[in-house]
């Protein structure tokens, strides 16, 4: 039996596919807001230590409020303003057949419809 496959949600896999792709264009800080995104999900204790607070920007006010409607508003922002600032230089590489977003660009087969065009 194979393994279940997530429905395609166009929103997530083109978020996922710029932040991978063009992670470099990222400001200093949309690097620091994501860092605090990371560490948020570690324990409670952790989150604690003053070090740790520091250096993941979770006391940054500036962080706290880009982050407060969470994580997948926060990506999704990020990407719109990559593909809005960069859009002569950000390709996005969709399945000829479905239309889906591939997973590379360079990518020869959809991951979604099983399309190939080797």
């Amino acid at each position: 039996m194979s393994p279940a496959r997530r429905p395609y949600d166009d929103d997530v896999e083109l978020t996922r596919y710029v932040l991978e792709h063009y992670g470099e264009l990222i400001t200093p800080f949309e690097h620091r807001a994501r860092r605090a995104l990371l560490i948020r999900y570690e324990e409670q204790p952790l989150l604690e230590h003053p070090r740790v607070r520091e250096g993941y920007f979770l006391d940054d006010q500036e962080v706290k409020a880009a982050l407060e409607g969470g994580m997948p508003a926060f990506l999704r922002g990020v990407r719109d303003r990559i593909m809005r600032e960069h859009a002569d230089t950000v390709f996005i590489h969709r399945c000829e057949r479905c239309r889906s977003v591939l997973p590379t660009p360079r990518a020869r087969q959809c991951l979604w419809c099983g399309h190939d065009w080797h």
